[in-house]
């Protein structure tokens, strides 16, 4: 357990003393989409935000330029994105400045397929209050405990809503190896679980989009499991683990995603593996057994024969 609690508690002097109210709500540790998901029904602003607690704004106007941009635009825009940089916790001056390939104002198709450099990471979007009541009116998304919380919230508006971007580096995002995604679900196994986390969420995320057909939803969700799928492939295909093997090839089996032979054979030879396993298992366990016996069988002569 850490003092992350008092640590927060601790500005709320802070803020005051700048003229800004901030308000303290204490919830078991559900996962950060249960967090949001509680924090987006007690929000009263007209814009939100969600950045992470190790990231930064790059400047201190940063958020003033992106209230700035949806303010001065028309109703068809409902949020706004900026450039980021992205630093390394080892040399946090060396960073690295991430560009999307074409400036575009509908970014569902980016979102979905992963193109023009989309990046899903918080704090770099800011988005309306009324845009959001407009896509997600019961202001819930799908919530897991090892779930995210970017996709659940922009997908919908992603779908309904253009974007205004502003070129230039705004937000620094801290890469850490010991993140929710790089240090929890370190090796095959766990990747191979977050890639599954990954395609329930987005289905779950693409089910909830309003106003586009079933078609359409049905295309987007096999996309996913496509690019996420072939990932656990990826997995499966490096692991000796007979039970994983099994356990995700069956699953992958549930999806719309093509599973070369040489798989196939993996997981028939990691089963007649195992069957050996136990069977080589009940052989030593006989041994072991018959062995044991033999010993008792030796003493109790020896016990007989000095009586």
């Amino acid at each position: 357990k850490d003092n992350t609690a008092d640590v927060i508690k601790s500005y709320i002097d802070k803020f005051a003393a700048k003229g800004y109210n901030l308000h303290y709500i204490y919830q078991e540790n559900q996962g950060q989409s249960m967090a949001i998901n509680n924090g987006l029904k007690l929000l009263s602003g007209e814009f939100i935000t969600w950045p992470d607690s190790d990231d930064w704004y790059k400047t201190s106007d940063a958020i003033e330029r992106l209230v700035s941009a949806l303010t001065g635009a028309s109703d068809k825009y409902g949020f706004v994105r900026c450039f980021y940089e992205f630093h390394s916790e080892n040399d946090t001056t060396a960073p690295y400045v991430v560009q999307y390939g074409e400036i575009k104002e509908n970014l569902l198709e980016d979102a979905i397929y992963a193109k023009n450099n989309f990046i899903w990471a918080p704090g770099g979007y800011m988005v309306l209050a009324s845009c959001l009541d407009a896509n997600i009116p019961t202001r819930s998304i799908y919530t897991s405990k090892h779930a995210g919380q970017n996709a659940q919230i922009l997908l919908p508006i992603l779908a309904n809503t253009k974007c205004i971007t502003i070129p230039d580096a705004l937000y620094c995002y801290l890469i850490r190896q010991d993140s929710h995604s790089r240090g929890t679900f370190a090796g095959i196994e766990k990747e191979a679980l977050l890639n599954k986390i990954y395609i329930k969420t987005y289905t779950h995320s693409i089910e909830s989009i309003p106003n586009i057909s079933n078609e359409r939803k049905t295309q987007y969700i096999q996309s996913i499991q496509k690019r996420f799928g072939e990932e656990i492939l990826k997995k499966v295909d490096a692991s000796r683990n007979g039970v994983f093997i099994r356990e995700y090839l069956d699953y992958i089996s549930t999806l719309d995603v093509y599973i070369p032979t040489s798989l196939y054979y993996k997981s028939r030879f990691s089963r007649i593996q195992f069957t050996l396993d136990l069977y080589c298992m009940g052989l030593n366990f006989i041994r072991m057994v018959g062995s044991r016996l033999q010993q008792l069988h030796v003493k109790v002569k020896l016990l007989l024969t000095q009586q």
